[in-house]
């Protein structure tokens, strides 16, 4: 059984947590999306089958269990899908043409139109998402820490998560210290 002190840290985390996504739901306001939706769903685009929107069925053909094992190894799918993310964010940074906030960051007051309500909505979410990842990633060091895994380099690797994701984009900075988390794992 973990100690007392551990047990409040864990607390701590878990309502940080549960805050992000109370947060997360309450700006995406799933009742003024569904509302705004409703002139798209009686245009007939969209076909809906039992609450399930159905956009094109033919482009499913494949069997997706039988080339489940073609790839090479999990190492290079990670630095695959690390380029490409730190590939679009410093795309996203050296040409957009709105600063950095206003693409990825909510604005607070309430938006009536259905393109920004969505917006904000995707916004809110991905901000909510990473967050909660990156919290996820320090208990994870803290656990680590903690069970003698780690010594001081635990509050290093936390640390350089902001670091890591102005210069690399916060996806690859989640892969580098996920992949951080597991090969301290696999080394104990």
């Amino acid at each position: 059984m973990a100690p007392n002190n551990i047990k409040i840290i864990r607390a701590i985390v878990a309502v940080t947590l549960l805050s992000i996504s109370l947060w997360t739901a309450i700006i995406m306001d799933l009742e003024k999306i569904v509302a705004q939706q409703q002139p798209f769903i009686e245009s007939g685009v969209i076909e809906w089958t039992s609450g399930i929107a159905v956009a094109v069925s033919s482009s499913i053909t494949k069997d997706r269990i039988s080339g489940a094992g073609s790839f090479a190894s999990l190492k290079s799918l990670l630095v695959i899908l690390g380029a490409i993310s730190t590939a679009v964010w410093l795309f996203k940074i050296t040409s957009s043409p709105f600063p950095i906030a206003t693409v990825f960051l909510p604005r607070a007051e309430v938006q009536s139109d259905f393109v920004f309500h969505t917006r904000k909505a995707l916004q809110a979410d991905e901000v909510g998402t990473f967050m909660a990842a990156f919290l996820w990633l320090i208990f994870s060091f803290c656990d680590l820490h903690i069970a003698g895994l780690l010594d001081g380099r635990w509050l290093l690797y936390s640390t350089m998560l902001p670091v890591a994701t102005v210069f690399a984009g916060p996806g690859t900075t989640l892969l580098i210290g996920w992949y951080l988390k597991e090969i301290t794992l696999t080394a104990n």
